[in-house]
């Protein structure tokens, strides 16, 4: 984007282009499932069952996704049944990727199910959604390192660009290996690195990135944009994570509003207690993050929440 544009005809390109390249659902699969993805090659079968089947149906684009260990997030533009059609593929695939290793899995409750994307705001905050969904999760994930996901690419045109030069045309047979079928004999473009269908050969990051006004809108809506992602969390019925930092935003926040900018530290204990139950309920934070946010003792905190404690 122009970076000499004002922010007001910035704005206005972002929501031309959401207007004129939509409609965008998020499609995500129940949260609550069990287990499915346990190690690197469930997640290879889970990535290339989705990115070989966004490649059979030419109507629909992928712009983000995001593999977790027992269900699945993307973000898809298209005609809702294609988009639908198109997890229904994913899912058969990785039905018969477990198969081939000897696997049983239950997918009577893995249904996926479509929220519609209606505004420029809500676009911008699902795709920071999905792609922090990882390294909120899981400690050690960054957000450019999760394997699984379209993240580590958005914003990266060096990882772009490296994929591209790295890719290998899958043919015929390693499609039918990676399906253990023939469905997707007729899948064009199928690119390969070390083995893996590559998100830069059915994902369109410029699509993705072109809603944002430029790079720092994108990663302060992925670190800073906070409560925007709790209300997609309730609104998918999905419970949210938050890392320590993203907690002690918040925790300055309802310090300035409601303590007049009080130190945690000089509050009394009920008052700490009216904030552990926010955390608590509000906030899903664990009790030894609550305890490290209140600074009460985590003995105090397993007693307000006890099915919490570990």
């Amino acid at each position: 984007m122009n970076k000499n544009l004002s922010f007001y005809d910035q704005e206005g390109l972002c929501e031309h282009l959401f207007q004129e390249q939509g409609p965008f659902w998020h499609i995500c699969t129940p949260e609550n499932h069990p287990v499915l993805f346990s190690g690197d090659s469930d997640y290879r079968i889970a990535v290339n069952a989705l990115g070989i089947s966004a490649l059979m149906i030419p109507s629909i684009r992928v712009i983000t996704f995001q593999a977790m260990s027992n269900h699945l997030h993307e973000l898809v533009s298209g005609p809702l049944d294609d988009c639908l059609k198109q997890i229904e593929i994913a899912k058969k695939l990785i039905k018969n990727g477990f198969v081939a290793v000897g696997r049983t899995v239950d997918f009577s409750g893995f249904t996926p199910k479509p929220f519609a994307v209606d505004s420029l705001s809500y676009l911008r905050n699902t795709i920071a959604y999905i792609n922090r969904n990882a390294y909120v999760v899981n400690v050690g994930e960054t957000p450019f390192s999760s394997l699984w996901g379209a993240n580590r690419f958005f914003f990266n045109p060096d990882l772009v660009q490296c994929h591209k030069a790295l890719q290998q045309p899958a043919g015929v047979r390693q499609l039918r290996e990676l399906t253990h079928s023939r469905i997707a004999d007729r899948a064009s473009s199928v690119f390969l690195v070390n083995g893996v269908v590559t998100p830069t050969c059915f994902c369109d990051f410029a699509c993705g990135e072109s809603v944002f006004r430029n790079a720092r809108n994108y990663f302060s809506s992925i670190s800073r944009a906070i409560e925007s992602h709790k209300d997609i969390a309730r609104m998918i019925g999905e419970a949210i994570f938050y890392s320590d930092d993203d907690l002690f935003v918040i925790l300055r926040k309802v310090l300035q509003d409601q303590y007049n900018g009080r130190d945690v530290m000089v509050l009394t204990t009920d008052e700490k207690t009216v904030l552990a139950k926010l955390f608590h309920y509000d906030y899903n934070a664990g009790n030894r993050q609550i305890a490290r946010l209140v600074k009460l003792d985590i003995r105090v905190i397993n007693q307000l929440f006890p099915l919490s404690a570990r």
